[in-house]
């Protein structure tokens, strides 16, 4: 999971004075696969630099598998793929690929195995001063996605790559995330590169991620309205609730195909975390005061003995009150 909390940075592009800046910008992702679509290139990369641990924050905080991006804990279980990939120079591509599973404690499996996982065996040979910047892409892209790391940092991820792996990535993308537990953030121009990748789709607006309209089929985007977003998201989490989710300062988002399983997940993390729930509705239905989410949460409740309101506590005998007396015919 990653989460920001009023964070606060500034990039400039090189060599011009363009750049990103963030003021107050706070959300949270849980595992699944997340591609922030439409942002500036430097918006992209500055949001990326920072959950990687290459940019620091002037204000706020930014927290990378319940830690701080760049300790080493941290480090270990994070891959991070830029454009602008830069390799050892001295070393061959499989003597990188050797180095890199020796730091992150990889048994299995084998530096030429991983290259395969892209069409990139063929550069196994080659010292990293001779390749390309696409083919420098190619081994950076099949060592991250090769790496066991829980959190898969990704700038563009289907291009500017060599044309042997650029087919194989998305499949690699899905197949990784599909395996569980592990949190891919992209950034794209592209929303077609995040359809391919199978990524839930944000847009960043006025520093916050809101969900791309026309999600992916079958599912449904739910925002619940909670006294602490970021804590039920961190529940939401930490309990493996088969839904994506997204958090800032009021609310959490969530996207998922089985709305009555999603409904009664989100009331019973609740109940366990002591949150209380302001609203719940399905996006597009903020101004219904009866919706579909709302019976099924109603039904969520009942189905649950700790969302049950408590029985009314019987009166004493002496406290009741006199009997009305009766009037004569």
């Amino acid at each position: 999971m990653i989460r920001f909390s009023g964070v606060r940075a500034k990039a400039l592009a090189r060599g011009t004075q363009n750049g990103a800046i963030y003021t107050d910008l706070s959300f949270a992702l849980a595992p699944g696969c997340h591609a922030v679509v439409g942002a500036s290139p430097a918006e992209g990369r500055l949001l990326l630099d920072l959950a990687a641990g290459q940019a620091r924050a002037r204000r706020g905080r930014v927290q990378a598998l319940d830690g701080a991006p760049g300790d080493p804990k941290v480090a270990a279980r994070t891959a991070f793929v830029p454009l602008d990939v830069v390799l050892p120079d001295g070393l061959t591509v499989l003597e990188i690929a050797a180095l890199e599973a020796r730091v992150r404690g990889l048994g299995a499996p084998s530096p030429a195995a991983r290259l395969a996982r892209l069409d990139a065996g063929w550069l196994g040979g080659r010292r990293a001063h001779s390749l390309s910047a696409v083919e420098r892409r190619a081994v950076a892209l099949a060592l991250a996605l090769t790496s066991g790391a829980a959190l898969v940092l990704l700038e563009e991820p289907l291009s500017h790559v060599d044309g042997r792996a650029a087919p194989l990535v998305a499949p690699a993308l899905r197949a990784l995330v599909a395996q569980g537990g592990v949190c891919v953030v992209l950034t794209t121009a592209s929303r077609r590169d995040a359809d391919l990748a199978g990524a839930t789709t944000w847009a960043l607006r006025g520093e916050r991620l809101v969900p791309e309209d026309g999600g992916a089929a079958g599912k449904v985007t739910l925002q619940i309205v909670v006294d602490d977003p970021m804590r039920l998201a961190a529940a939401l989490a930490a309990a493996g609730a088969a839904v994506t989710l997204h958090a800032d300062r009021s609310s959490v988002l969530i996207e998922t195909a089985d709305l009555a399983a999603a409904a009664e997940t989100v009331a019973r993390v609740s109940v366990a975390e002591g949150l209380s729930i302001v609203a719940m509705f399905r996006r597009g239905e903020e101004s219904s005061h009866v919706s579909q989410v709302s019976r099924v949460l109603a039904e969520a409740a009942q189905r649950l003995p700790s969302l049950a309101p408590p029985p009314a506590a019987a009166e004493p005998p002496g406290d009741a009150p006199p009997a009305p007396a009766e009037s004569a015919p």
